[in-house]
């Protein structure tokens, strides 16, 4: 694509208040003084084109304006491949206008038309492009710079390197080496753990000595408790026990004898439960409220509608209409809009006081049912409560009466059951029992004795098992981590061999991205002369490359360029763009006098230089080329 700027008209930009017009060519030399209007060409065309400065800032109306002027009119004609296109903006006011021809449009359709914004300003202000931030710079770049075919990469590769990634199924030299740094980590962390159980498989390997346990002590302690278990007391209490159940017995019986018939009170309680229940449930069903609710809903959703018609009634009483071409009349466009909005309103109002009384009234409605339902409560719970006392007080007096019937009885068991009780001890059987108890505690405390010289043999036993328990399944870990020792020596191997494998699969793929930003920087230089493109850095503490995007002129960064220097870098970066998109933009190069010689672009050429006490002079040059000087 190739575009030429024919004609620029300005009207009310920057210092032109009339009208001025400029014819341009394929090579324009414009001269002048300073404050003579050579840069404003070049912002003109800008903000023709695009609404921004020759930096690309679209918030720069306020210095591009002229303030004397009530319209400011800016015409660019251009031609794309022999096609001829006429765009101009008009501003008036806060409202800005954009035509192409005689169609009215927006930035997006001239931005379609000229390709990309970024680009279109990198080539035709060569100043531009030195002033982005390093990743805007690198991302509008390498947007633009063709890829390398990935077999014309493995082709430049050494043949070992080729090789590795041939048979890896290399398809992605990122998402490869991402994998393979994912391996390698799994790997390493595989073979930390195989070396780390290695060390600890070949510890400590010492055998304990086979302890003897000496078991005859135990066996005759055994025999002696056996003999002791066997010793009977002196007397025979079983006769006596079994005529002292027999007693027992005879008091349970007594205990048994059927009780004086009580007067039953259930019947009295079962009716206060159903009282006390009733006394819980509402006498009348609950009165039914009047919805207020809804209705405040209804008036809260008034008021959002009642501040947006009068919102949009007060912005339209703002305007006071247009005056009339012919007799001068103001005519209000929006008066039938105003009466309608100011209809509405009244009507909000008025429904909105209507709710309101509605809602006043169904509030006092509410309260009165509720008093007159909390009054039928009241005077069912004392009717029931009433009824309950009553109740309780007959319960009351039968209970008295059967508890007297009761002790009565109690009486009478008691007298019986104490002749038993006498008999049975006339039976002696508790001296009888504590004989037979101290003989049996003297044998008790021999076999105590015994039993625990008996447990401690038995702990002095299960120590010596133990120990030879140790002993032997540590001869069987010896004999297992053996196996292990083997298996893990040959995967250590095995890993060892796929973190070297792997590594190499890395390295192979981190040349090819070498390679390939290489590739990418020869062909990018085939179009720069002093500047050049760096596009990965050497990582010295792992040998990787690093991708990167430094730009150099004569091998100096951008941000330490003179003025001069930043011009004629971005000239190379303009060309290098018109180069790698085949995309022939005008160039507009300002304060050309700071550069003494420069190689000229193939494409249109305008240039401003600084000429003392000049007015301005714009002029055509026929020369398809020409070295500025």
């Amino acid at each position: 694509m190739k575009m030429v700027i024919k004609k620029l008209i300005m009207e009310g930009f920057k210092n032109h208040v009339t009208k001025v017009e400029h014819d341009l060519g394929d090579f324009t030399k414009i001269r002048g003084d300073n404050g003579k209007g050579k840069t404003t060409i070049g912002e003109g065309i800008c903000w023709a084109l695009f609404g921004a400065n020759l930096w690309a800032n679209e918030r720069a109306d306020s210095v591009l304006v002229n303030p004397e002027s009530k319209v400011t009119n800016v015409e660019v004609v251009f031609d794309i491949d022999g096609v001829e296109y006429t765009a101009w903006r008009r501003r008036k006011g806060s409202k800005t206008d954009i035509f192409l021809g005689d169609k009215k449009v927006n930035n997006n359709d001239i931005v379609d038309l000229l390709k990309d914004k970024k680009v279109f300003f990198s080539i035709f202000n060569p100043a531009y492009f030195p002033t982005l931030a390093p990743k805007d710079a690198k991302e509008l770049l390498m947007d633009i710079i063709p890829d390398v075919n990935m077999k014309e990469v493995m082709e430049q590769l050494d043949n070992n390197s080729r090789s590795i990634l041939e048979k890896a199924g290399f398809r992605n030299a990122d998402v490869f080496i991402q994998d393979k740094r994912e391996e390698l980590r799994e790997v390493e962390e595989e073979l930390l753990k195989k070396q780390g159980l290695l060390e600890g498989l070949n510890g400590d390997n010492d055998i304990p000595e086979e302890v003897i346990f000496d078991d005859t002590e135990l066996i005759k302690l055994k025999q002696q408790l056996e003999e002791l278990e066997n010793i009977k007391p002196p007397h025979d209490i079983t006769a006596l026990k079994e005529q002292k159940l027999q007693l027992a017995q005879q008091i349970l019986d007594i205990k048994s004898k059927n009780k004086p018939e009580l007067k039953d009170v259930t019947q009295l309680q079962e009716q206060i439960t159903e009282l006390m229940m009733k006394a819980k449930m509402t006498p009348c069903e609950p009165p039914r409220y009047l919805d207020i609710m809804s209705m405040q809903e209804k008036l809260s959703s008034l008021g959002p509608e009642y501040n947006r018609c009068k919102a949009k009634l007060d912005k339209l009483n703002e305007n006071n209409g247009i005056d009339c071409p012919k007799c001068g009349t103001i005519i209000d466009l929006n008066g039938d809009e105003k009466q309608r909005l100011q209809k509405e309103i009244d009507r909000l109002i008025a429904e909105g006081n209507d709710l309101n009384v509605k809602i006043q009234q169904a509030v006092e409605k509410n309260e009165a049912m509720k008093a007159e339902y909390a009054r039928k409560l009241e005077k069912h719970t004392v009717e029931c409560k009433t009824i309950i006392k009553q109740l309780q007080n007959e319960i009351s007096a039968i209970e008295f009466d059967n508890e007297k019937l009761i002790q009565q009885h109690e009486q009478s068991i008691m007298r019986d059951i104490a002749s038993i009780e006498q008999k049975i001890e006339n039976l002696m059987i508790e001296e009888k029992e504590i004989e037979n108890q101290n003989y049996l505690e003297n044998i008790n405390m021999q076999k105590g004795i015994l039993r625990t010289q008996i447990t401690e043999l038995k702990l002095e036993q299960t120590h010596v098992n133990q120990l030879n328990s140790t002993r032997n399944a540590k001869l069987a870990q010896i004999e297992e981590n053996k196996k292990i020792i083997a298996t893990t020596k040959v995967d250590i191997e095995r890993l060892e061999k796929d973190k070297k494998d792997i590594t190499a699969e890395k390295n192979s793929a981190i040349n090819f991205n070498a390679k390939r930003l290489d590739m990418q920087a020869q062909m990018v230089g085939q179009h720069l002369d002093k500047v050049t493109l760096k596009l990965y850095d050497l990582v010295k503490s792992t040998g990787e490359i690093k991708p990167t995007f430094k730009l150099m002129y004569e091998g100096r960064e951008f941000q330490v360029l003179s003025g001069a220097e930043r011009i004629k870098a971005g000239l190379e970066i303009s060309n290098l763009i018109i180069n790698l998109l085949n995309l022939q933009l005008p160039i507009f190069i300002d304060n050309s006098e700071s550069i003494t010689h420069y190689n000229k672009p193939n494409t249109q050429i305008i240039e401003t230089r600084v000429v003392e006490g000049s007015e301005l002079n714009v002029e055509k040059i026929k020369q398809n080329k020409e070295e500025a000087a």
